[in-house]
This record gives C-alpha cells, structure tokens and sequence, in this order.
C-alpha cells in the first residue's frame, strides 16, 4: 500500500464529497477506482483566477492506493510519504507546578498563555478589564445603536479580544507546526474541522464567539480563574517578581504575561515609562471602502457568480506607489460583512470589518491604507502612537460627535466634492457626508488617491460603486516590544509581553501562536 500526498487536483463546481474526489482523482492520475484505499483532505482553495472558464477547488490529498499513478497532467504533483510520520521536534518543557502566574487579556494570545502555562502545572490567573461576553456584546449594541461608548467594554475590549468583533480569519503566513496546534484547539472547542483544510479558513463573529466561550470552559476546568472587569492599573517589579494593582487590591507573582492587544494605549506608556524597551514598527493608515458584494462577485467569478457553491468573494489589491515609495493594501476584506465602529476611547473613532460566518449582509468591505514606516517618526514609537489618536480625534469630528463616521463617495472623493447622501452602508450609528480631501496629510492621501485609480482598473466600477468610511487606524501596533532570547521583555526576566500588541503578530492564529511560542520557553 503506497501512501502519497497530491496537489493539484481539481473539482469542477457542483461536485463534493469522498466519492467525487475518487473519481477524479483515478481519472487524473490514471488509478483503477478500486486501488484508491482512502483519501484524506490537507488543503482546499479555489481558484477563480481570470481566463479560467469557471473557478474550480483545488485539492492537496493524503492518498493510500494499491499501485503508482500511471500519468501526472500538467499541474499535478504527487510525492511519496514515509510509513510513519516523524513526531515534531519540541522542546523539553520545565514542570511549572507552585509558579503563580498572571496573564493579562483574554484575547488568543491570552487564552493560549493560560494554557501553556496551565498546562506546564502553573496555577494562573487571567485578569481582564472588560466584561464577559454577553455584556461585552450589549455594550457594543449600545455604542452601535446610540453612540454610548464604554471604554472598558467595546470592540477592542472584553472577553474575546478584538477578534471577537472580526471575519474570524485564521490565515497566517507562519509555518510552524503550533499553527496546527491552535487551529486543532479550536476544533476541539467546536469549531468546523474544515478549517484544517481549508486554504483561507475562517468563522465569521458568531463562530468565534461559540469557540471562546468553549476555550474559557477548558480552561476553567483545568483551574485556570479568570476575573473580568479588573483593570491593572500599575505594574511594578519587586524582588519576587512584579506586583499588579488592580482595584481589587494587588498580587505580586514571578511571571506575568500581557496580552493586552495594540489599543491599550495608556498601558504602553505605563511600560515605557518603568523602563520597558519599545522600537518603533511600521503600521497602515486609511479608509474603509464599501461595495455591493453582488458587483465583488462578478468582478471575481465572472459568469459563474451566482453558483451555489461559490462563496461571497474576496479580492486581495496592492499598489506601489512610485512617486512616494508607498505601498496601498486592501485590509481584512470582509466579504458580505459590516464596516464596524471600533472606537475605544472617549472622542475618538476608528473602523474595521466584520462579518458573520454566512458572509450574508449584501455589502463588502475592506481597508485601504496606506504604508507608514518608522523613519516616518523618526524612529520614536510614542510619535507613531499619537498619530493614529489625532487621526482618531480627526475622524469623530468630522463625523459630528456622537460616534458617526465621515464618509465620502470614492468618485466624490477623487473629484475633491462635496455630496449628499443618504449612503447605504452597515456602519453604526451612522455616517455623515463629508468631503474627506484634507483628512489624511498630503503623504497619505496622495498614494492613496493614486491607488484608487489603479484598483478601479484591476476591478472597474471600484471607484463608482465605493464609499469610504474614515478613519482605519489600527491595522497593527506602532511599537513593538524588544525581547530577549528566552522571548521575555529585554532586561525584565519573567515579563512577557504577547501577541499583536507587543507588536509580533497580526491576526487570531498569529497571535495564539506567539503566546505558545514565547512561554513554552518560559523557566523559573
């Protein structure tokens, strides 16, 4: 029995499951039906690139079959596998059991600190400064419905992080087998096992929702005590350690992690203040661009748009700007999703996107920013902070007050006039029309007003279907957290700071994987 592993075979739409998959891959490789013992799933994409006469998934299969293929067709790859898989190479991991230690954050690089520490024996606390989620999510409805803001309990806090209001993406461009590790986690906490297959895995808000309230019970039932709405209010380093005041008084343990995401602002500078080394990291600034997920489908499937087992679709745009040296990206493009207020603090706003796991609203929506760099600043972190906050600032006043968002028509924007709405866009609680010429400095508004026109010509009718909404401001941190070679923060042994907002990662999967990565290496 030959145990192979194939890429490149295709299924035509219309067509699934073991049976269909077996027929066209004996055909394909030339195999007698009946030799083909079993076929497992490793990877699943579509392709719908343009000059196909319809999209097609494409399959990587783990095959067992009696006899070799007889022909490979262009495209097609097939490699032999070893009888027994060779295990992971790990590290040997320090027992942890009478180390107290405090996580910070229930995001995915918080939820998975607790259990890499758990599970090494580590008695752990998981502290958050929001609400569980249920009233985290009425919070959000609030701030969404009527403008009532909760600095504490929002997009970007709570139980959940700020994946929890997301597309629930779970690509990552990482190759590490602990990505293998998160994703089955998830699956084991009642996420579909078609993530594991699938090339550009997602669950939508509601599917990450189910599975962090699933990781918390695990946790829970291997003693990990979480307490929410505990703020850490200062970090302190003694000679046992460091000691956190929260208003429920404070505790003092040799080992802390901070998962706090890239939004707890006042925190950073608390850090930088005591010491804590920080450089400053290149990040993106722009719009949310809205479009009719009807047109998006046609753009990308052409005539086939429309069939059942294609899902609402995505594009992924880049331009390089030649006159200024810029790079303009689209953003966690939300297919079907909701352009969301994500705003965390007091006169500020900031979008993103967002979408349930049907991807059914209508509209899409994606950012597209602009590339900020470091000699941008100058080199100093604090001054890339600020200028997300003034953007921030910017952005609620020209949206009026009240949590409404400036928004601009594309063609009005490119044209520098004035228009009328109404808009038809999913942001809450509203928009207001504004001319956004002058929003953005000239280095920001230029690149992106260049690419604008290269985008209508990759996808025409970008510009004449498109509203911006303003601003996107966080697409990653402006800091990023100088480590030492045991992953801890440089010249502070035993604190940890993790995930996107250290500045090490971008994303769900991304960041889960940073958290296992630097305390596995954790010892006391």
């Amino acid at each position: 029995m030959l145990k192979l592993r194939v890429w490149g075979i295709e299924l035509p739409l219309g067509q699934a499951g073991d049976e269909a998959l077996r027929r066209v891959l004996a055909r394909t490789l030339a195999l007698r039906i009946e030799s083909i013992k079993d076929i497992q799933v490793v990877r699943r994409s579509l392709d719908a690139r343009k000059g196909r006469r319809a999209p097609r998934w494409v399959f990587t299969l783990d095959v067992a079959a009696e006899g070799r293929p007889q022909r490979l067709p262009p495209g097609v790859r097939v490699e032999t596998l070893s009888e027994e898989a060779r295990p992971l190479s790990r590290p040997v991991e320090q027992d942890l059991r009478g180390i107290n230690a405090v996580v910070v954050g229930t995001g995915p690089a918080g939820l998975f600190a607790a259990f890499a520490l758990s599970g090494r024996g580590a008695a752990v606390t998981v502290l958050e400064q929001g609400p569980p989620l249920r009233d985290r999510v009425s919070a959000v409805a609030g701030l969404w419905r009527a403008g009532h803001l909760h600095p504490d309990a929002n997009v970007q806090f709570g139980e959940g992080g700020a994946g929890t209001f997301s597309d629930g993406k779970l690509m990552t461009r990482l190759r590490d087998p602990l990505v293998r590790d998160v994703l089955s986690t998830f699956v084991e906490s009642g996420a579909p096992p078609g993530i594991l297959e699938d090339a550009h895995p997602h669950l939508g808000t509601d599917g990450v929702r189910d599975v962090v309230g699933a990781v918390r019970a695990r946790l829970e039932a291997a003693g990990v005590m979480f307490a929410f709405r505990t703020r850490v209010t200062g970090l302190e380093r003694t000679s046992s350690g460091y000691t956190l005041s929260t208003p429920a008084g404070a505790v003092t343990v040799p080992l802390v992690a901070l998962a706090v995401g890239h939004s707890s602002r006042p925190l950073f500078r608390a850090l930088g203040a005591m010491g804590v080394p920080f450089a400053a990291k290149g990040f993106a600034v722009g719009v949310r661009v809205e479009h009719p997920q009807e047109w998006v489908n046609a753009c990308q499937y052409g005539r086939a748009a429309g069939h059942a087992d294609l899902p609402a679709a995505e594009y992924f745009l880049t331009f390089k700007d030649e006159a200024s040296g810029r790079g303009v990206y689209s953003f966690c493009m939300c297919p079907g999703g909701l352009v969301v207020n994500s705003a965390s603090e007091p006169d500020g706003l900031v979008t993103n996107g967002m979408s349930l796991s049907q991807r059914a609203s209508g509209l899409a929506n994606a950012g597209i920013v602009v590339t900020v760099s470091a000699e941008d600043f100058e080199g100093d972190p604090w001054r890339g902070l600020a200028f997300q906050e003034a953007l921030e600032k910017r952005g609620y006043d020209w949206g009026g007050g009240g949590y409404v968002a400036p928004a601009q028509g594309v063609k009005a924007f490119l044209d520098g006039r004035l228009e009328d709405g109404p808009f038809h866009t999913t942001f809450r609680p509203g928009v207001r029309a504004v001319n956004m010429r002058g929003f953005f400095p000239d280095w920001i508004e230029a690149p992106m007003a260049r690419a604008l026109e290269a985008f209508d010509r990759k996808m025409p009718g970008f510009i004449e279907k498109g509203l911006m909404i303003a601003p996107e401001t966080r697409t990653s941190s402006p800091l990023q957290v100088r480590r030492a070679d045991d992953k801890s923060v440089e010249g502070f042994p035993g604190l940890y700071v993790l995930g996107e907002g250290a500045g090490w990662s971008g994303g769900i999967v991304s960041s889960a994987v940073d958290a296992l990565r630097c305390l596995r290496a954790f010892t006391p």
